[in-house]
């Protein structure tokens, strides 16, 4: 496309828009058409008389002249209304019945204005292919939204567009008629090619905000900042979500201790303005916690520079992939996963020449779902990626590549650092950054929460019942601009970190439109009353007059855990949470033993089961066949609450051995957010225990009825439902097919006391306990002597879900047992706590372990000798309230670690490594021995000290110097503890730390000496 033409084209493109406006006005008119409304066979027939040929060829015959004018603009319109007739007499063939609904195509005129400001902001002239051909497009969409005015299912739509595109080019090319030829000869040197039109179609497509298929909400601007990988700024500084201090700089080099917010695409330009040359080893990482807008901000990126790009047909050529689907392209090509997508999906060859000479901008969005989180995964998918700049390295160095990603461990620290991150020179030292995207301001929240409300206010009934709902409603009619974000803070509902997250601004925009209460709910109140609601709306596609029902909303639940149980299964996997269909009627209907998937299709409807298209698409995006979670937190908080499933069920039903229990939750790994989520569900049920229930509790125990109802009912759901749960709740309710709210009866003979919670806790604890191991992994087993001495295993064995049961039941014990004064796990025998912590390989685990007790063998009532803890890998676990007594910790790592109030009585760290521990707080009693502990920050006690801590004969002289403040704080932090120790046991002088430590500093000098004289005095008066 020459820049030329495209020019011509824009300077056009307001004449071209008004033309196409006067065609829809002019035909969309109803004066003058008595007789044709009169005689029109209903609201479809009435649509085919105003598109149909004579309506239109009138109108389009003082242009006959004009047919290649404008590369052929009015013939492509002329084409659009004839084939969208043709389209909409098809369905009017098939319909049995059809009322006369015209007044609904009057109401459609005001729409039209909306249409030609919305095609006035991304009308592109410049495609020219058939089915894009914007003006081809706009029809499509105006016919579309007039079908769905007359109240015609998602089907029928749907079929009208099929047979609308499959017709469209044929119907062209009989509108131009013999002119076709010349007019395709014409435009040749414009075309852009059809796959990379349809690539930028798509992207453009892509960029709508909801999740219902009719939402198109309001974009807010997304801001971020430049945050540092290290932590080597001032602990004193706030951290952020990620764990890291962050500062930012103001124009004199000072610290600011509040990020300094930039547009993120202001962020992009400044990172790839550097070395602007030379990006063949970049990639730019945009990280933020779930709900945050990643997605949304990188889909509408993309679309700006795909719009942009049609316009021009010059700039940086966007491409868009979530790695959520690395696992359906190949990764071992030369240019690596992205260039398998373009070839697969579009047919894009991106090292032929054509395509070569292209700036291209990948957008690559959620690292986190593209596989397991390890090191070699991550290295696997960052590098496959980035392979695409291999395309010929010594003249395409131009080419972008940004990833988003939700944090986690250290192994996406180790990427970022690996591809060149920001760089930002501070008092003399370089500090690496990514971008941390900040999510909603207060004023964005605001403003989005009042936007997308005021089209509901301003025309639905509201009733000034002075509820939080109503009272929101009310004032966003008037335009008073409410201050929602105040409202829900100062309620305590969110914190301000979650309002931050624009996926909590649409759940509460849903929750308003359905007048559900919202405030002093929590997180996960918000979830569940989204998910409660979503589960109410779930909708049979095939039969939109279907009034969902109680009964059919546990139903729902049911398959809705199961679908989550799969997704983490299929995650498991690498298969990153696309599910088939077909698996999920397998999973439903028990059809377990049939291979094909139709025969699964015909044999689950054959067994009277519902489609299983039923499912609100709120919840799924769906292509193929294949169904993936709109947004990831829907999977997670699903997933916890058949955790929480499992666990109620197996408590209720003590007939279910504790295999069966296992089996059920060792289906894969869950993710930090399922987890937490788990454990805010625990609590939740945990406060609904009681007599005489507050009218808050009754909330609570409303969010957990759906939950239970699902176990009390067998209904797609053959494994974990308690008849017991069923006579003794549950048919309280007397529910039947009338049946739409919940009935008070449960709310109030609520069926989780004390005792269910025990029976929980005891669950949990025989499943923590028991020393059967269980591998997630389809298995033959062989018998070579007597019985099933051999077993194979079909699949990877795969290790993230080794003792995931018992980590699982761990998380759920300590919710439901612990007090200040008692610790679920101190009911495990200090094996099982040394077998569990070398067990952890996940960092929610690590603050499980407070409160936990690891003593010495007790060989007799006399003697006790210490038990060996060995080879122990402790990074960032929390061991506050712990009890150490008479262990030998040898030769392990101890890192982050915190020991707040803990008690260390009698412990040898022996060859051990520490590094940024905090026994500020510990208690010490008897010997506790670091002599033999390796500091990573500065390496071994000088002997002068460690023979005060331990009575040793020093084999070589050490000193420390230390000439910085920094150093001294490090020291003193790590060590200061166990000085006290010394000095507070009589085996430490003073003397003997101010002769190992040296310094040819004066200033340093001084703080030594006011650190070593403050910890002695703390000790005298321990």
């Amino acid at each position: 496309m020459k820049k030329k033409t495209a020019e011509h084209l824009k300077d056009n493109t307001p004449s071209f828009i008004g033309v196409l406006g006067d065609y829809l006005k002019t035909l969309f008119s109803f004066e003058g058409k008595k007789d044709l409304i009169d005689n029109a066979s209903g609201s479809l027939g009435l649509l085919v008389k105003l598109l149909g040929k004579p309506a239109i060829d009138n109108h389009f015959e003082k242009v006959k002249d004009k047919m290649l004018d404008e590369y052929g603009f009015h013939t492509y319109i002329q084409s659009a209304f004839r084939q969208a007739a043709r389209s909409v007499q098809y369905l009017k063939d098939s319909m049995v019945e059809d009322k006369p609904l015209q007044e609904r195509l009057i109401g459609l005129q005001k729409d039209f204005n909306l249409r030609i400001q919305e095609l006035e902001k991304k009308f592109t002239l410049s495609v020219f292919q058939p089915r894009y051909h914007p003006a081809i497009q706009m029809i499509r969409e105006i016919v579309t939204d007039a079908l769905i005015a007359m109240e015609l299912d998602q089907v029928m739509v749907n079929d009208f567009r099929k047979h609308y595109n499959d017709g469209i080019e044929a119907t062209i090319a009989e509108v131009f008629g013999d002119n076709y030829v010349a007019h395709k000869e014409k435009i040749k040197k414009y075309l852009f090619q059809e796959n990379e039109t349809k690539l930028l179609l798509d992207i453009i497509d892509n960029k709508k905000i909801g999740f219902a298929e009719n939402e198109d909400l309001k974009y807010e601007e997304t801001y971020g900042y430049w945050s540092p990988l290290g932590s080597g700024f001032k602990r004193e500084n706030r951290v952020d979500e990620f764990g890291f201090f962050y500062v930012s700089l103001d124009e004199d080099g000072n610290e600011r201790q509040e990020p300094e917010l930039k547009k993120v695409e202001a962020l992009i330009d400044e990172y790839f303005s550097v070395d602007p040359d030379n990006h063949v080893d970049k990639i730019l990482f945009l990280i933020a916690d779930f709900g945050k807008g990643k997605s949304v901000f990188l889909k509408k990126y993309a679309a700006q520079l795909a719009q942009s790009y049609l316009n021009t047909g010059d700039g940086l050529f966007p491409v868009y992939f979530n790695l959520r689907s690395f696992a359906n392209y190949r990764s071992d090509t030369p240019n690596g996963v992205l260039e398998d997508f373009l070839l697969t999906k579009y047919a894009i060859r991106i090292n032929s020449d054509y395509f070569k000479q292209k700036r291209f901008m990948f957008l690559v969005d959620s690292l986190d779902e593209s596989c397991d989180l390890t090191k070699s995964e991550i290295e696997k998918v960052i590098s496959s990626v980035k392979r695409i700049q291999n395309l010929d390295k010594a003249i395409i160095r131009n080419n972008r590549i940004i990833i988003t990603s939700r944090p986690f461990d250290d192994v996406l620290i180790n990427q970022v650092y690996a591809n060149k991150p920001y760089e930002i020179v501070h008092d003399k030292v370089r500090n690496s950054y990514f971008v941390a995207l900040f999510g909603f301001q207060k004023e964005q929240f605001n403003d989005w929460i009042n936007c997308s409300l005021l089209s509901y206010a301003t025309t639905a009934n509201i009733i000034d019942d002075s509820s939080f709902v109503s009272s929101i409603l009310n004032r966003i009619k008037n335009e008073q601009n409410p201050d929602v974000y105040e409202v829900l803070h100062s309620s305590g509902t969110l914190s301000e970190s979650e309002l931050q997250r624009p996926i909590f601004a649409y759940m509460i925009y849903q929750l308003i439109l359905n007048n559900i209460a919202i405030n002093s709910i929590g997180k996960v109140g918000i979830y569940l009353s989204f998910l409660n609601l979503l589960t109410k709306e779930a909708k049979y596609v095939d039969d939109p007059g279907y009034k969902n029902k109680l009964q059919d909303q546990f139903e729902a639940r049911n398959v809705l855990h199961h679908i989550a149980a799969l997704w983490v299964y299929e995650r498991e996997k690498g298969k990153q949470g696309v599910l088939k269909k077909a698996d999920i009627c397998r999973l439903i209907g028990g059809f377990t033993t049939i291979e094909s998937d139709i025969e699964v299709f015909d044999e689950y409807r054959r067994k009277g089961f519902s489609d299983i298209q039923f499912l609100s698409h709120s919840y799924f995006g769906e292509n193929d066949n294949r169904l993936h979670f709109q947004h990831q937190s829907f999977a997670e908080i699903l997933l916890a609450e058949y955790y929480l499933k499992v666990f109620i069920c197996c408590a209720l039903d003590r007939s279910l051995n504790l295999s069966f229990v296992i089996s059920m939750l060792k289906i894969g790994s869950p993710t930090e957010q399922c987890i937490e989520f788990f454990v805010e569900l625990l609590l939740l049920l945990k406060e609904t225990v009681g007599e005489s229930p507050s009218p808050e509790v009754i909330e609570k125990r409303k969010l957990l009825t759906p939950l239970l109802a699902s176990i009390s009912i067998d209904a797609c759901n053959r494994q974990l439902n308690s008849q017991a749960l069923y006579y003794k709740w549950y048919e309280l309710g007397k529910i039947n097919s009338n049946t739409r709210d919940i009935p008070q009866q449960l709310l109030l003979n609520w069926v989780i006391d004390q005792h269910v919670i025990d029976s929980m806790v005891d669950l949990c604890f025989m499943i923590v306990s028991n020393n059967d191991k269980y591998v997630l992994s389809r298995s033959t087993q062989f018998t070579p002597l007597i019985k099933e001495e051999v077993t194979m295993l079909h699949e990877q064995h795969y290790s993230n879900s080794i003792c995931m049961e018992k980590h699982l039941a761990l998380i759920a014990g300590n919710r439901l047992f612990n007090t200040r004064e008692e610790f679920f796990v101190r009911k495990f025998s200090s094996d099982t706590i040394v077998d569990l912590l070398r067990s952890v390989n996940k960092s929610w685990l690590k603050k499980e372990f407070k409160g936990i007790k690891i003593d010495g063998q007790k060989h007799s009532d006399s003697w006790i000798s210490q038990r060996v803890a060995g080879n122990l890998v402790l990074n960032g676990f929390d061991f506050s309230d712990a009890i150490f007594d008479f262990v030998n910790f040898l030769d392990c790592d101890f890192r982050h670690c915190l020991f707040d109030n803990a008690s260390l009585q009698n412990v040898i760290f022996e060859h051990c490594r520490f590094f940024d521990n905090d026994f500020g707080k510990s208690k010490f009693y008897g010997n506790v021995d670091v002599s033999s502990v390796f500091f990573l920050r500065f390496g071994q006690l000088p002997p002068a000290i460690s023979l005060g801590l331990r009575s040793v004969d020093p084999s070589f002289e050490l000193i420390l110097l230390i000439n910085n403040q920094d150093a001294v704080d490090d020291f003193f932090e790590e060590v200061g503890p166990f000085l006290k120790l010394g000095f507070k046991q009589r085996r430490l002088l003073s003397d003997d730390v101010f002769s190992a430590i040296h310094s040819n500093n004066s200033r340093i000098k001084e703080a030594i000496i006011k650190y070593v004289i403050s910890i002695e005095n703390a000790a005298k008066f321990a």
